[in-house]
């Protein structure tokens, strides 16, 4: 269930990659489902200390995105910084704890830092030069990693399928094709 909710996160995605933004109307409406969620969620159950896990999570993410914004504007747009909400809820949700959520943002930041740099390495041998990509992409496989390896049990090959298949039954070869396309039509990759 937690995994469920990251589709609106792969649908920036690809849009980040065909378009170089991430609209507000799928941001912001996604950062308002999610919190209204992550509030109501622990008022039936008491689980005070996950909402403010939760609520922690998204602020360090968007805290460390936005300072990265301030720091340079063109090199963090403001669509991966809303993104960074989104994302850090979710990971200090499944986390439970506050000093778990800082652990998993961290680490989702470190594996989307990482991503982003092997993406960036490879267009700029591509491109023999250095231009702007976009990150958002790279925010999403660091967190949505960090999610499986935080759930990680037997439940990870449902929940992955359940993130994958959606309600069209996508496959993961289809999923990644459909990532990967805006790429490939850029002329970005062969």
């Amino acid at each position: 269930r937690y995994l469920k909710n990251q589709r609106a996160a792969m649908t920036v995605s690809v849009i980040d990659i065909e378009h170089s933004r991430i609209p507000d109307r799928i941001s912001l409406p996604s950062m308002f489902v999610a919190a209204v969620v992550v509030v109501i969620a622990p008022l039936g159950g008491g689980d005070g200390p996950r909402l403010f896990a939760a609520l922690l999570g998204a602020g360090l993410f968007f805290g460390g995105l936005g300072l990265a914004h301030l720091l340079s504007p063109r090199g963090m747009g403001r669509g991966d910084v809303k993104l960074s909400v989104v994302l850090g809820l979710a990971l200090g949700w499944v986390s439970g704890r506050p000093s778990d959520a800082v652990l998993l943002v961290l680490v989702a930041f470190f594996g989307a830092s990482v991503a982003g740099t092997g993406v960036g390495l490879v267009l700029l041998v591509r491109r023999r030069r250095n231009a702007p990509y976009p990150f958002g992409p790279s925010l999403v496989a660091g967190t949505v990693a960090v999610l499986l390896l935080a759930v990680s049990n037997t439940r990870i090959p449902r929940y992955a399928l359940e993130l994958m298949a959606g309600e069209r039954g996508i496959t993961l070869a289809q999923l990644s094709r459909e990532i990967l396309r805006p790429l490939v039509q850029r002329g970005f990759i062969r």
